[in-house]
Formats: C-alpha cells, sequence, structure tokens
C-alpha cells in the first residue's frame, strides 16, 4: 500500500509532533502511526513470524466474535505506551494490521486517565478541526457482567467509517484486571465497519 511518509502523523501522550509539512491534508488514517507502525501495514515489519503466530494462540489474545480478529497484546521498549495491540486477522498469512491500540495504565486512578485524554483530544481538536465527526459517549464496560466498571470514549469518524478512539476504562476493583486504562486506538474502516455489525 502506497504511504506518503513526509505526511504521517505520529501520535503521543502530550502533543504531537510536526515537521514543516501542512498538516491540512491530514485527512487519511493511513496517516496516523502508534510507535512507527499504522494501519494496511504488514506487522512482519515490525514483529517475527512466529512471535505473531503465537500471539494469535495465546490465552491472553482477546478474539472477536466468529474469531474474525484477534487483538495481539505486544509489550517492547515502546518510546510513548506501556503496551501496543495489533488487530489482525488470525488467518491473514501477510498479518495486515487493521487496527493498532496504544495503551498506559493509571493504577487505580481514572483522573489522571481523563486528565491525559482531555489532553489528547484537545491536539486531535486542533489538528482534525471540522474534518471528521466526533462523538463522545460513556457507559458500563460489556464485558464486566457486574455492570460496576465503566468506559469514556471520544470517536473521531472519517468519511470512510475509520477511526481514533480515545478510551478511559474505569475498571472494578473486583474486574479480572482491575487497572484504569487509557488507550489511543487507531482503527481501519475494515475493523470499524466490523464492529458496527457486532
Amino acid at each position: 500500500m502506497l504511504k506518503i511518509n513526509t505526511l504521517k502523523i505520529y501520535i503521543i501522550i502530550f502533543l504531537f509532533i510536526f515537521s514543516s509539512q501542512s498538516w491540512t491534508k491530514a485527512d487519511d488514517i493511513y496517516q496516523f502511526e502508534i510507535e512507527g507502525m499504522s494501519v494496511g501495514e504488514s506487522a512482519l515489519k515490525y514483529f517475527d513470524k512466529q512471535y505473531l503466530k503465537d500471539g494469535i494462540v495465546d490465552k491472553s489474545t482477546f478474539k472477536y466474535k466468529d474469531n474474525k480478529f484477534v487483538s495481539i497484546g505486544t509489550i517492547k521498549n515502546y518510546a510513548i505506551y506501556e503496551s501496543v495491540g495489533l488487530i489482525i486477522m488470525p488467518d491473514d498469512e501477510n498479518f495486515e494490521i487493521y487496527g493498532l491500540e496504544g495503551a498506559l495504565r493509571f493504577g487505580n486512578n481514572i483522573d489522571k486517565c481523563y486528565e491525559k485524554q482531555n489532553i489528547i483530544e484537545k491536539e486531535i481538536d486542533n489538528l482534525l478541526g471540522d474534518k471528521v465527526f466526533k462523538q463522545d459517549w460513556d457507559g458500563s464496560y460489556k464485558y464486566d457482567t457486574s455492570g460496576k466498571s465503566k468506559v469514556k470514549y471520544i470517536d473521531y469518524i472519517f468519511k470512510d467509517n475509520s477511526s481514533i478512539r480515545l478510551v478511559c476504562y474505569d475498571m472494578d476493583k473486583n474486574f479480572a484486571d482491575p487497572t484504569d486504562q487509557l488507550s489511543v486506538v487507531v482503527n481501519s474502516k475494515e475493523f470499524m465497519n466490523f464492529l458496527d455489525n457486532l
């Protein structure tokens, strides 16, 4: 897939790093990166094939409905995030990336999560303006059957239905993983269409 490297935008926690390019053209999800990776690329550019295959079958890997997509958690010496999730199709030999999830953990401090979420929101607002549809929503975390864990979403939806999502997870202390977390997510149109039809 053809990419214009000089137009890529690096999502970081405190600010966006800009070069001398005009960012008024930044209206394509493929121009956004998390830890140097972007959707549409092959994960093989960054990870060994066996590592990815092992990740697909790992018991901690999140599997979406009908095993259509999986989210492989990767932990490296990343510059910004503590971990990055790769959304791929488990039977795709090219290991194309359909979504990226950069995560930061905040222990039991959801206010810190909201603070970081707000900082990133302002940066994206300044960058994208009215080029995308923006919506905020919150509710219960659907994988916590107690209903005590909560989520707060800020979505930026592009014309083709691809998206950037900023999500704070306010986890109940009795949930399997009680850690409050921020996810900065870049989703392809294919993965968003899948999610919309769950």
